[in-house]
């Protein structure tokens, strides 16, 4: 036995000897990107537990091509792992040096840089890495993580609906609007659960969800004034009846739904406050239609 530790510790030594590369440092907001990229694809490895080598080219004669075939299997995969998880909240904590492989300590010890927090995840040996599913996508994960029958493949998890829920809309530009508008807002938020609205009327019902837990209860002193997107149109809510119905500031101007997705934003706090500006040429975004009507 004590041989067999002493060639493992030269084997090792061995490999310590070998320079590893590591990522050149950049400014803090580059090196917190770097992070969080290198974090989320080794978080999203070990959800899938399958190779991470994913390969929509094909070699046509003497160039490569994307192939259709191969990029439509990939496509609900990816479409998945990025839009199950809200990756942009993400936390992650960093664990010391000694909890990867010992052939990597020495390398991880000496790396250094002037970012205190990208040293310590040039350092780290481990992380714990939390990240929360993206509202409406709660069944779907549970589902996908449900590894009871091996059978079932990585694709017809994602595909396929979860047992007794009803299938979802196989429209993949269904919510682009709420991806668009959290990508520009990050105020925004996609909202949990589901809305019931009808066109030309105000009220609206909020929907019961299965896990009470991400349920949705309207409060008047917290949600009075929020902003709520409803098929990329903006509204606010003017009023509250009941944790579970509330009243826009106008009427629902697209179609009857009773299950609109939605993306919730702010509520105004505190009371209103006027600020003087030193010129009369500042034009707030409600009121550019009215100038371009009097053009």
């Amino acid at each position: 036995m004590a041989r067999q530790l002493a060639q493992e510790e030269e084997r090792l030594g061995f490999q310590e000897a070998r320079p590893i590369r590591i990522s050149r440092e950049g400014p803090a907001e580059v090196n917190r990107a770097t992070e969080r990229e290198e974090l989320q694809k080794w978080a999203i490895k070990s959800l899938r537990r399958v190779p991470q080598n994913l390969n929509a080219i094909e070699q046509v004669g003497d160039y490569q091509e994307v192939s259709p075939s191969h990029a439509d299997v990939e496509a609900p995969i990816v479409r998945f792992y990025e839009g199950a998880f809200e990756w942009e909240h993400m936390n992650y904590f960093l664990f010391p040096y000694h909890w990867a492989r010992r052939a990597t300590w020495r390398a991880r010890r000496e790396a250094n840089a002037v970012d205190y927090c990208y040293r310590a995840f040039l350092r780290a040996g481990a992380a714990r890495v939390i990240v929360p599913v993206t509202p409406g996508y709660e069944e779907r994960v549970a589902w996908f993580l449900d590894r009871s029958n091996p059978a079932v493949s990585e694709l017809d998890r994602i595909l396929k609906p979860p047992p007794n829920t009803q299938p979802a809309s196989n429209d993949a530009f269904r919510d682009l609007w709420i991806e668009l508008l959290t990508e520009h807002r990050p105020d925004m938020a996609r909202g949990s659960g589901t809305l019931d609205v009808k066109s030309g009327f105000t009220e609206v019902n909020i929907n019961a969800q299965a896990n009470p837990d991400t349920q949705w209860r309207a409060k008047e002193d917290r949600d009075l004034g929020r902003e709520i997107f409803l098929d990329g149109q903006r509204y606010e809510i003017s009023s509250v009846k009941d944790e579970s119905t509330f009243e826009l500031d106008r009427p629902y101007e697209g179609k009857s739904n009773v299950k609109a997705t939605y993306a919730a934003g702010t509520a105004p706090f505190g009371p209103p406050w006027t600020v003087n500006i030193p010129t009369s040429l500042v034009v707030l975004s409600e009121n550019v239609t009215k100038i371009e009507d009097l053009g």
